[in-house]
């Protein structure tokens, strides 16, 4: 079973005791600070999703986080599986970008290549390789500043569904 069947099968069987909890405390209103942990592991790979709030179309997603539960037989370089998350992502709001990699301090950023701009801000996609794994947020950075916050995004289930085979993918070789 792959990563997107086991979300769907994980938010499927989450469905109705949220329904019920939300009926029985009075609360039809979303509430994107409620956060819905999922953890799925395929044994050599653990894929750990924060999702805030999800219906029967879409999730409110935090964070997704990646890692490796066995270490390669032959491992692949970072830039290779960077580039390979890169080439693989190319359904969400912005294309990504490989913008770093260090192959010697076990880093890479991949960030969206355009940014979505307001007035005062932008806002982007951001994954992180490092030596535990892989996260993927996004963010809102205020023009007049530095400072950047992590923001939640929103994903139609299937797409939520592929994005985590496709990170999860990106951690080794091709199977």
């Amino acid at each position: 079973m792959n990563f997107s069947q086991m979300l769907n099968h994980e938010l499927e069987a989450r469905k109705a005791s949220t329904a019920r909890a939300r009926h029985d405390a009075g609360r039809w209103e979303e509430d994107f600070r409620t956060r819905l942990p999922v953890r799925l592991s395929n044994g050599r790979r653990e894929v750990a999703i924060d999702i805030g709030d999800f219906g029967p179309f879409g999730c409110v997603v935090q964070e997704v986080r990646c890692r490796s539960l066995a270490p390669e037989e032959k491992p692949e370089s970072l830039r290779r599986r960077a580039d390979r998350l890169v080439r693989t992502v190319t359904y969400l709001l912005e294309r990504l970008l490989l913008l770093e990699c260090d192959e010697p301090g076990q880093v890479a950023l991949v960030r969206s290549s355009a940014p979505y701009r307001t007035a005062d801000a932008l806002a982007y996609y951001e994954a992180r390789f490092d030596s535990d794994g892989l996260r993927f947020a996004r963010f809102r950075r205020q023009r007049r500043g530095r400072a950047r916050t992590r923001i939640p995004f929103v994903l139609t289930r299937e797409v939520l569904e592929r994005l985590a085979d496709d990170l999860a993918g990106a951690l080794h070789a091709k199977d």
